[in-house]
């Protein structure tokens, strides 16, 4: 038994690139989530309106959910005109 040996190897496969932070939250609503990714409460608040919006830093408010993973750079930053998620809570 011969195998035919070809001078052409397969090509390497593509490699996905990976979403930056704005494209996944636009991928997240675009399939009918929070941008966060969790699901969306259907009930016509807003994060502004929850609980868990937190403020961070110090020369500017960046909003935080306390109900996400809290990091320094942009992607955990919240919009406070997004639809609520299912985590909402009204504020005390």
């Amino acid at each position: 038994m011969d195998l035919e040996l070809t001078s052409d190897p397969l090509p390497p496969p593509k490699k996905r690139r990976r979403l930056n932070y704005k494209e996944q939250q636009a991928a997240n609503v675009k399939d009918g989530l929070h941008p966060l990714g969790f699901r969306l409460a259907n009930n016509g608040e807003k994060c502004k309106t929850c609980y868990h919006v937190n403020t961070h830093g110090n020369t500017r408010a960046y909003y935080k959910c306390t109900e996400y993973r809290i990091t320094a750079g942009p992607g955990t930053d919240i919009r406070l005109k997004w639809p609520a998620c299912i985590r909402f809570k009204e504020e005390t």
